[in-house]
Order: structure tokens, then sequence, then C-alpha cells
């Protein structure tokens, strides 16, 4: 984590120029009926129908019997380590996660499951709902992580923050910026696909799978085949 003045000079131009601003309520962010707000910079567009053009993801992220249809199998499920990693009062935790789901015979499935995703797809695989690769507020806080720790670079998270009903943070809270920002992506993009890439790019993989009991390898395994024809080319470490 560095500041990179090439990198903020292109996400200012975003924030300055181009007109996205966050929606008012994260609640607002979900759903067909939000598509392509004043905060979506690009969204893969989805037409469900039958057509072969609508999107899985609701049903990778929605548990069995969740949907109208039934057709959810929660590929995708939210631990319970990351429930908890949100703030008290933080808003976008309940409207991310939730813990209960009623099924089909209408009985109560206690169980985490996500939230964001969810619509009536038309058949398995199927369904209208946009993925939303890129939006407004991941721009700020890329901004803020391309500055470096300043005045300014909590200015662009703590807008990120007041939307989820939380007070601003600043250089006195504790913790390394790096931090602080890494949690609030974290739970900001929560599900949209941005987190295995900010492990690396903040160099805490291992770290942070170590907290969850797990090994993690940042290298494939070089084949065998390849190590015998290759005289002194030895296997990775990590698969030694």
């Amino acid at each position: 984590l560095g500041q990179d003045s090439q990198a903020a000079t292109a996400l200012r131009r975003v924030v300055n120029n181009y007109g996205y601003s966050l929606v008012a309520d994260y609640a607002n962010l979900w759903g067909v009926q939000n598509e392509n707000n004043s905060e979506s910079i690009f969204e893969i567009q989805y037409k469900s129908g039958g057509f072969g053009t609508g999107s899985p993801f609701t049903n990778f992220f929605s548990p069995n019997a969740f949907l109208q249809n039934g057709l959810g199998n929660a590929r995708n499920r939210p631990t319970q380590e990351l429930y908890d990693a949100y703030e008290p009062g933080d808003l976008r935790r309940d409207i991310s996660i939730a813990t209960t789901y009623v099924n089909q015979t209408s009985a109560v499935v206690e169980a985490l499951h996500i939230l964001k995703f969810r619509s009536e797809p038309f058949t398995n695989g199927d369904s209208d709902l946009n993925w939303v690769v890129f939006r407004y507020a991941d721009v700020l806080l890329m901004l803020s992580e391309a500055l470096g720790e300043s005045t300014e670079s909590y200015g662009y998270i703590n807008q990120v923050r007041a939307r989820a009903g939380l007070a601003a943070i600043d250089a006195s809270t504790p913790g390394t910026f790096a931090q602080k920002l890494l949690h609030e992506r974290r739970v900001e993009l929560a599900f949209e696909n941005h987190r295995w890439a900010d492990l690396h790019r903040f160099d805490v993989v291992k770290s942070s799978m170590a907290e969850l009991g797990l090994n993690a390898k940042l290298l494939f395994p070089i084949p065998q085949r390849e190590i015998d024809v290759s005289p002194g080319m030895q296997q990775n470490p990590e698969h030694q």
C-alpha cells in the first residue's frame, strides 16, 4: 500500500467530472428495480426469460427453497467471521446478510445467507439481475488508497461510512491506515468479487487465511512433467 499519483489523478477525474454519486440508501443498490443507478459505473446486463441471456448469480447466492421457485443452491455463503466483522450500527450488514429464511414449508431456517443478489429467476441460472462490476463507492475507496493516509483520503472513506450510518474515522482511530481501509472495502464491497484481489494487493493473503485456520498457497505447483524435462528446475517451495 503506497501513494500512486497517476492512479489518484485518474480516480479524481472520475470523482470530479463524470457525475457519479453514492446512492443515498445502501439498500437501494440491490435488486432489479435499482439497476444502472447513479452509483453504477459498469454492470453486466442480463435478461431472463429463456433467451440464454440470464444471470446465474441469484442461484449461486440464494439458499435452497429461499426463492419462490426453489432454485437456490447457495454455493456462496457468508462466514460467521464476516458477519461479526461489521461494526455495531453498520446498516450494510443486515442489507447484505440475513441470518434466517422461511422455506417453502413456512419453516424458519437459521442459516447465514446473502441478500444482495436476491431476485426470482425465470428458471435455473436465468435471472434478470445485473452483476455490478464497478461502482462509485469503490472509486472513493481506491482513491483513498492511491493517496495514502491523509485528511483527504479519510474524507473519501468517511463518505462511504456516513451512508452506512457510521461515525467518521481519522488517523487517531485505532489500527493502521491499511487495516482501516481494507476493513472498509471488505464490508462495503462484500460478495462483489473484490476481496481476493484486495488481500493480494495489501499483501495479507496468508495472514488473513491463517486467521480462518487455512494455509493459503499463492503459487500453483509446477507440473512434474515440466520439472522432469527441465534440468535444475525445482518445485515451488509451497508444494515441496
